[in-house]
């Protein structure tokens, strides 16, 4: 099997809103859409595509990796336990998971040029869904 990384973004965030909407565990769709919207935002900085958290960037002043650093922080709790293995996550919460799959979702549009159904289908009910 030959996968581009445009391609693992996308299995990543279709299994993540298939997840979500089947109300699988929140840490399990958050980590699956915060890789791949660090893909995302790594492949729109190559590319000159300028991605949510480059926006950010520009709008706050700081500087994109700073950005990306505070963007990821619960997904690298969420994937390492060399730092302190004793841990605990104590804000993971339904609005983190939401946020970082629309991200990513968003940011995957921007860069494929579309979007997979699935994705669709997300962005359509985080636009509708009442906050």
């Amino acid at each position: 099997m030959q996968l581009t990384k445009i391609d693992v973004a996308e299995a990543h965030l279709i299994t993540a809103v298939r997840c979500y909407f089947a109300g699988e565990h929140p840490a399990s769709v958050y980590l699956l859409a915060a890789s791949a919207r660090e893909i995302l935002t790594t492949i729109g900085e190559k590319a000159g595509i300028r991605t949510v958290l480059h926006g950010l960037a520009e709008t706050t002043g700081k500087a994109l990796r700073d950005v990306s650093a505070m963007a990821h922080e619960h997904a690298n709790f969420l994937k390492h336990a060399d730092r302190d293995p004793r841990a605990v996550l104590h804000d993971l919460n339904e609005d983190h998971v939401q946020h970082v799959l629309f991200v990513a979702c968003h940011d995957f549009a921007r860069i494929a040029g579309g979007q997979p159904i699935e994705l669709q289908v997300y962005e359509a009910w985080w636009f509708i869904e009442p906050i």
